[in-house]
């Protein structure tokens, strides 16, 4: 089942992605901003924050949740940023149960490039 929500160029998704667990090079680890939480969400919303700056330009949320096992593996995926070399970033996670029902146990990220491809380092050109 997919769910969307649009408003004012905003786009959540809600459906069926996929984390390997061996995450691609391109990916670099990321801090995980809250380990333990009673609601998945709770986990997530932290690395939206602000976003969008603005209503203006063309700001979108995209998050997917699988089911893996007693796993959920989620890739969010934030652009739209008013930037002229970032235009967003992708997260992806590992997401299993814990002590207060969910815990983040891995959390990987990759900027989105304006410009072109990430560098080695994981910053955009």
């Amino acid at each position: 089942m997919i769910h969307r929500i649009a408003t004012l160029g905003l786009a959540a998704t809600l459906c069926g992605g996929a984390f390997a667990a061996d995450v691609p090079d391109a990916f670099f680890p990321a801090d995980i901003q809250r380990t333990d939480a009673p609601q998945v969400m709770d986990l997530i919303t932290p690395y939206i924050g602000g976003f969008p700056e603005t209503t203006e330009g063309r700001g979108i949320i995209d998050l997917d949740v699988e089911s893996v096992g007693d796993a959920l593996e989620m890739t969010l995926r934030l652009e739209g940023f008013l930037d002229d070399s970032v235009s967003g970033i992708i997260y992806r996670g590992r997401i299993v149960p814990g002590p207060e029902g969910w815990r983040m146990e891995e959390l990987a990220q990759r900027p989105i490039c304006a410009r072109g491809a990430v560098s080695d380092d994981g910053r955009c050109p």
